[in-house]
């Protein structure tokens, strides 16, 4: 799926007239998301229960499915294409959205998230669009997103919290037996209930993490104990391997030859200061910058690998 399709005709047409007026500074990321790709991501983020827990409840805030504008094709996530990232609050994107975002009939309404931007409603009824020949904006009445979100569909989603809570369904809890992934995520993820005995830690004395001896064995070893230290087990090893190996193949030397990303989580030259580390080719320091960043920024290797899968980076 492109990053407009499925996107309400109305939204598509504006967020694309926002991006071609930044110069290149600004680019579509993660769209129109599917009700299915919303319960993978609730999953993910360790929120209490799919259907009834509140968004504020998960590691990461993430909507009821059906509730979040995505699932409705009426919000994007936008790269900042100076650095193939999710805009970051402070960057020259950021500071150009704020200035140029209302011109389009955008605003970003959830609090530290810079790169999500929907289109307003509500008291802003109106909005201004992007300009038109004359110049001058062009109104946009927004009054069919109320359309879009059916009442039907509000119904239909609190039928099923009601039939959850009838048969005493447990919670969703974060473990592999029930983080069924769907859609296309099903496609690239490995979840490893036991994980693969060849990969299994290796102790040694004073619980330090072994140092690779130059196979993918030992490296893995290494990471996975490593990882382990994290708070992070058999439960998470399968995605944390499988995110790996997309970005470096196990490889500490990888470069990227379009940008600064290198080593094994493929970090840009500006990405080592934000976890307190400095650019290296020793994989067990690499590993340990890679495992902070990923705690820092997604709270668990599951849900970075889920943000891999739809934007093909992290």
């Amino acid at each position: 799926m492109g990053a407009f399709d499925g996107l309400n005709p109305v939204f598509a047409q504006n967020i694309q007239a926002m991006i071609a007026a930044s110069g290149g500074l600004i680019g579509p990321g993660s769209g129109k998301r599917s009700v299915e790709e919303q319960i993978a991501l609730r999953k993910s983020n360790g929120c209490p229960d799919v259907w009834s827990s509140p968004a504020s409840s998960c590691r990461v805030p993430t909507a009821i499915p059906g509730r979040s504008n995505h699932n409705h094709g009426l919000a994007m996530d936008v790269k900042d294409m100076s650095t193939g990232r999710a805009v970051q609050a402070g960057s020259a994107a950021d500071q150009w959205l704020a200035a140029n975002a209302a011109r389009f009939g955008f605003h970003r309404p959830v609090k530290g998230e810079a790169w999500h931007v929907e289109l307003v409603d509500g008291a802003e009824a109106e909005a201004a669009g992007p300009p038109g020949p004359d110049g001058e904006p062009i109104r946009v009445n927004l009054d069919w997103m109320n359309e879009t979100r059916k009442p039907e569909d509000e119904l239909s989603y609190r039928l099923d919290s009601i039939m959850n809570m009838l048969t005493q369904k447990p919670p969703e809890a974060d473990t592999p037996e029930q983080m069924v992934q769907q859609g296309d995520l099903a496609q690239d993820v490995t979840l490893l209930a036991g994980g693969d005995p060849s990969t299994r830690q290796t102790q040694v004395s004073g619980g330090a993490p072994s140092a690779p001896t130059g196979g993918g064995g030992d490296l893995k070893g290494m990471v996975r104990q490593m990882a382990a230290q994290m708070g992070w087990g058999d439960d998470q090893w399968g995605a944390l391997e499988t995110l790996v190996e997309k970005e470096s193949s196990w490889n500490p030397t990888a470069q990227n030859p379009t940008s600064t990303a290198f080593g094994l989580f493929q970090f840009l030259d500006s990405t080592w200061a934000g976890v307190g580390a400095s650019k290296t080719s020793d994989p067990a320091a690499q590993t340990q910058a890679g495992l902070q960043y990923i705690k820092n920024r997604y709270g668990s290797p599951q849900a970075a690998l889920n943000f891999h899968l739809q934007n093909n980076w992290y």
